[in-house]
């Protein structure tokens, strides 16, 4: 499942298939993907930041549907093992949170936590997460956000995925 993820996250650098439709908002790139025997939609939002890409998106619609994705430019290692990652949102104080590893992905699933972060990032202007690989070293993502601009890019990811009031 993680490399499909993984897969679908890193469309934001191909061309798009017929199902899939790409546009960007600000440094936000939206992906749009229609499934051809059902017509349900998914978004996926994603943004290149110093350390690797974050992703906010849903694999299916649903009410608490999104989940947060990080993909590292570094290996964590793991085997879909949650593990600590400090997070913290402009210049508040950072705060400890469980996330899934594996390979060079870190994953929010839980549903009030992911829920949560994309509520938060909505009004950020810098986002930086910090987690340790399998060997125990540390590897650190910070992203430079245009709050106006993730709100549209996460208000989105919310309608299509059908996932709730942000």
């Amino acid at each position: 499942m993680i490399a499909i993820v993984a897969a679908l996250l890193m469309t934001a650098s191909a061309a798009p298939s017929p199902d899939e439709r790409e546009e960007k908002v600000g440094d936000w790139t939206m992906i749009s993907i229609t499934d051809p025997i059902t017509d349900e939609g998914r978004m996926v939002a994603v943004i290149r930041g110093e350390g690797g890409t974050l992703g906010i998106k849903c694999d299916a619609p649903g009410r608490d549907s999104v989940y947060i994705h990080w993909i590292s430019d570094d290996y964590f290692g793991g085997d879909f093992q949650r593990r600590k990652m400090t997070v913290r949102f402009d210049q508040d104080a950072p705060f400890d949170d469980r996330w899934a590893y594996e390979t060079d992905n870190a994953i929010q699933t839980w549903d009030r936590e992911a829920m949560s972060f994309a509520r938060r990032i909505v009004t950020a202007q810098r986002v930086v997460l910090r987690g340790l690989d399998f060997r125990g070293a540390s590897q650190t993502g910070i992203w430079t956000l245009r709050p106006e601009d993730t709100r549209i890019a996460v208000e989105r990811v919310f309608e299509t995925c059908r996932a709730g009031a942000l």
